[in-house]
């Protein structure tokens, strides 16, 4: 990887980590979970409820065959402040396990801002035009716990 695509991956991840306001592991190992605690308060939504966190560290890329293996992670870079992360996922059917690929989503009038709770939100607001996203290029794994 070259160095100036690993800063901008460890800035992502740094950027994405203090959300869940949790230490980032380094970009290139999945780090020592157990040297990062858990965060059982919510950090971030999946499906209308709240769910913590435990981020273990970034993860490479995927390729088109192994893609399907990580869930959206969508993180607004504007609209309602304090906006949590939205889970395209949560634990049961259909999650990953924690394995996530960073999507930007942007109001095109941040005045019209709405919470994000779930993917179906984000998908409604995108098919009304009012949402745009792209994949940030920033993928990590952070298994979602149940709020304590």
């Amino acid at each position: 990887m070259k160095s100036r695509t690993r800063a901008v991956v460890v800035s992502t991840a740094f950027a994405v980590a203090s959300l869940f306001a949790v230490a980032p592991a380094s970009a290139e190992s999945n780090g020592d979970q157990a040297s990062r605690p858990a965060i059982f308060e919510g950090a971030l939504y999946a499906d209308g409820a709240l769910y913590g966190t435990n981020l273990n560290g970034a993860l490479p890329a995927p390729n088109a065959r192994n893609r399907h293996s990580f869930d959206d992670l969508y993180v607004a870079t504007n609209g309602v402040e304090g906006q949590r992360p939205v889970a395209e996922a949560a634990p049961g059917r259909g999650y990953n396990g924690g394995r996530w690929a960073v999507v930007e989503v942007t109001w095109s009038d941040p005045s019209a801002a709405v919470e994000l709770t779930s993917k179906a939100d984000v998908d409604m607001y995108i098919e009304a035009g009012l949402l745009s996203a792209v994949e940030a290029g920033t993928y990590f794994s952070c298994p979602l716990l149940p709020v304590k």
